[in-house]
């Protein structure tokens, strides 16, 4: 047999599958019984990184496929915005279904991303199933899911999304004018009729200036820039849109059982006894969707609708629209933090520059899909009207057909804190800080709350965490938990456990500029100059005017929906933080569900994956999918664990990053059922064992797949390796390896001798040959004696993992024990 580079094998990884194939060929069932992935992911390690998995544009060309391709910068995503890195995913998917054909991938981190496109190719998922997936929010992950946004607008042919966007504007207006004036006009006779309000002159062309005029009666503004290119979108090469590029741009079908007529004399010829009876023009404080709120949720669900050709209005208060997730601020300090920065004036700077980058983003978004940008807040006074009061403080009713509540969450404030004070911060203010702390105590050891201790107790502030539970992070692994008060030992961040706090009041002399703090917790006092509450997050519902539709928030103030997130009153849906989604990816996903079920087939048409990975942005990374430990042991699942370290991967040893995957499976058939990481690169990596849990991989099924070696997700393979040889039971691979030693030799012994002796004869001769004094056990001398004899060479500590390894509790096996431990089925 031939294994590795020696027969083209390229990759390490292909070389070790190929290799472990050759030996189940030699000494397995004699069947093949380990085939790699197809699409396997490829690296060329320059700086940056490259990568890629299936096939590339030059292929797609060749093969003559129906393909689109998008690319995806870095900045478009939280991660790379706040660590300011250049680089790209592009992705080649089938116009005709949306089945995933390539993806490409330039920049840091490259390598590890790969891994996630070449399973989807493998898998054969579209970019419709890479839609229902939830990474993080703030991984470059996320360039997946903002591709596959993208590639679903473009699988039609579109090539600006603006512009089709205005045409599918036109498209709803004259379908929807059509039914709502009740009108007796077909629907051809409607889109003539459309086209002749439109082309003002009679020339039987629509030029830019008619064209804008028609938009702008639709409630759309553009510039004479846009407006070409929504000519150009039409296809037309002569600067005028004529009947045909008119049907073809607004997406109305030219064929069919009832086809619409061709060019504008056969419209007018069967319209012609009809006289002009449609009004298309739009109230401009009419809406489609009016959308509260613009985080990630409001605005995924402002441009699903708007991309649709919906006329949209987003409300919200705030100066400054990000579009980023709560925790953002958090994580802009551990990036200002890992780059070497110390002081605040650095990470206020960091702060600004994201800030900066993720508005320009959200505008560029909203715009190219003509979402009005509504500043102010705005309250229900029935389902369908809203009374909106500007930031200048003006009012006026809005109404629209439906409505998405997209407010989010705020930080609970606890009664026995004065937050009023100077130097007294909440989860939401705390970016209003403009110091640096030299005690910062924090009330809550959840997420939020240990993810500043670390940074400011890096920063060199004394640290105190007061939590009045017995643990911290009770949801987490509990190697995880481990790893993390590690972790806060490491920074001398003291935590205070079953502690409340009764009091938080000014010291002498505090001031604006200086505050000074004494917190009252349990029976001490601890002076500060800085206090952070962290103690949970409620639904923001204030002012909504819930009342008056008939809408009453449950507990935390979130408010209850369905599974497509319909409140059970009118049109009135509601998405993210406000509903309890808690990842902003989560809030992303339920907005996209509910403008499908508003505006799409009405039906449920995109469900998350069950299983979703989580993270807490500590210093390391932790992250998670599925059941941890204690998880499995209180439902009593047949489970076995395997820990691997980063130093075991080739990428670990290199970067001398400390940190370990641990894999739960499942003993009975080899089912993944939990993945918790500790170390840096946590929250990239958990994506894919999410995913194999979502599936329901089993570790054999990630043996065959190939993951570039000096890559941390190769980590999946060494666990799954592991797995697989303790599957069984086993506690001890040396030991096992040992007694698996012992029990082929006995087999190769009947098999050489050609007698007539049974195996149970042979076996009970083996034994009594390894026990010389006769006493019916084995002890480790006589164990030791035994391997020496089969020529491996083991410590008198090795052999004692032997002894511990077939549950010999006294010292010595005797022959049932000896038997279990060799694996050898016999009838005796």
């Amino acid at each position: 047999y031939a294994a590795g580079d020696v027969v083209a094998g390229n990759l390490a990884t292909v070389g070790i599958s190929q290799a472990v194939r050759a030996v189940r060929k030699m000494f397995g069932s004699n069947r093949y019984s380990l085939k790699d992935k197809q699409v396997k992911p490829f690296v060329v390690w320059s700086i940056p990184e490259v990568a890629w998995a299936g096939i590339n544009e030059q292929e797609a060309i060749k093969q003559e496929c129906n393909f689109g391709v998008v690319r995806v910068e870095y900045n478009r995503t939280v991660r790379g915005i706040v660590c300011n890195e250049n680089g790209f995913l592009k992705m080649i998917y089938s116009r005709d279904g949306g089945k995933l054909l390539g993806v490409h991938v330039c920049g840091n981190h490259a390598s590890e991303l790969i891994n996630f496109g070449a399973e989807a190719i493998n898998d054969g998922f579209t970019i419709f199933d890479i839609l229902s997936f939830v990474f993080p929010a703030v991984t470059y992950h996320f360039l997946y899911n903002i591709a596959a946004q993208e590639a679903k607008l473009r699988i039609t042919g579109v090539n600006s999304l603006s512009a089709a966007s205005s045409w599918g504007r036109i498209r709803l207006a004259i379908m929807e004018t059509l039914a709502a004036q009740g009108s007796s006009l077909s629907l051809a006779e409607a889109i003539c009729e459309a086209f002749q309000v439109f082309d003002t002159d009679g020339s039987g062309f629509l030029d830019a200036k008619e064209l804008r005029g028609a938009l702008q009666n639709l409630g759309l503004e553009l510039t004479p820039l846009e407006v070409q290119e929504v000519l150009k979108e039409a296809g037309t090469s002569k600067g005028v849109v004529d009947y045909q590029e008119f049907i073809i741009a607004c997406k109305f079908n030219t064929s069919g059982p009832s086809p619409l007529p061709s060019s504008l004399s056969d419209a007018t010829e069967k319209g012609r006894s009809f006289q002009r009876s449609l009004t298309f023009q739009r109230d401009a404080d009419s809406y489609d969707l009016l959308v509260l709120g613009a985080g990630p949720a409001g605005v995924k669900g402002a441009v699903e609708a708007a991309s649709r050709g919906y006329r949209v209005g987003i409300v919200d208060p705030k100066t400054t629209l990000t579009g980023t997730p709560t925790g953002t601020h958090s994580k802009c300090v551990r990036e200002a933090l890992l780059e070497g920065k110390r002081t605040w004036a650095e990470i206020q700077d960091m702060i600004a520059r994201v800030q900066r980058d993720a508005q320009a983003n959200t505008s560029r978004q909203l715009r190219t899909f003509h979402v009005d940008v509504l500043r102010g807040t705005a309250s229900f006074v029935d389902e369908t009207t809203l009374c909106f009061t500007s930031v200048k403080g003006d009012s006026r009713n809005l109404v629209g057909k439906s409505t998405i509540i997209a407010t989010g969450s705020r930080a609970n404030r606890l009664p026995m804190v004065n937050f009023d004070l100077p130097g007294v911060f909440d989860s939401d203010t705390i970016g209003n800080l403009d110091y640096l702390p030299k005690k910062l105590v924090v009330q809550g050891g959840g997420i939020v709350g240990l993810e500043y201790a670390v940074m400011f107790a890096m920063l060199g502030a004394q640290v105190v965490v007061i939590e009045f539970f017995d643990k911290i992070l009770q949801m987490l692994d509990v190697d995880l938990q481990k790893s993390l008060i590690s972790e806060l030992e490491e920074y001398k961040v003291e935590l205070l456990l079953k502690t409340g706090i009764n009091a938080v009041e000014a010291d002498e002399g505090s001031s604006a500029n200086r505050p000074a703090l004494r917190v009252k917790a349990g029976d001490r006092i601890i002076p500060c100059d800085c206090f952070l509450s962290a103690t949970g997050r409620g639904g923001c519902v204030n002012g909504l005017g819930l009342e008056n539709v008939g809408i009453k928030p449950g507990r935390g103030n979130m408010i209850a929906v369905d599974d497509n997130q319909h409140t059970g009153v009118g049109n009135i849906y509601a998405a993210g933080d406000v509903v309890g989604g808690n990842l902003a990816t989560v809030g992303i996903s339920q907005a996209a569900r509910a403008v499908r079920k508003m505006f799409g087939s009405n039906q449920y048409s995109l469900k998350d994956r069950e299983i979703k990975p989580f993270v807490v942005w500590s210093i390391p990374e932790v992250a998670w999918a599925g059941v941890n430990e204690q998880e499995a042991a209180t439902k009593e699942l047949n489970f076995g664990v395997v820990r691997v370290e980063y130093s075991k991967a080739v990428r670990g040893i290199v970067n001398k990053e400390k940190g370990y995957l641990k894999m739960i499976y499942n003993r009975d058939v080899g089912k993944v059922l939990g993945v918790h990481l500790c170390g840096n690169h946590a929250s990239e990596l958990i994506n894919f064992g999410a995913e194999a849990i979502n599936d329901g991989l089993t570790i054999y099924d990630i043996l065959s797949f190939v993951f570039p070696a000096v890559t941390y997700h190769r980590l999946y393979s060494l666990a799954a390796q592991e797995a697989k040889l303790r599957i069984a039971g086993v506690k001890s691979l040396s030991a096992a390896s040992a007694w698996g030693r012992i029990g082929i030799a006995i087999k190769n012994d009947l098999a050489s001798r050609g007698s007539s002796m049974s195996l149970e004869d042979t076996v009970c001769d083996a034994f009594k040959a390894f026990d010389v004094s006769g006493s019916g056990f084995l002890d480790i001398n006589e164990l030791q004696s035994a391997m020496r004899s089969l020529g491996v060479e083991l410590t008198s500590a090795e052999v004692e993992d032997m002894v511990h390894e077939a549950g010999a509790s006294k010292g010595a096996v005797d022959y049932q024990e000896f038997i279990d431990a060799c694996k050898i089925i016999t009838k005796r």
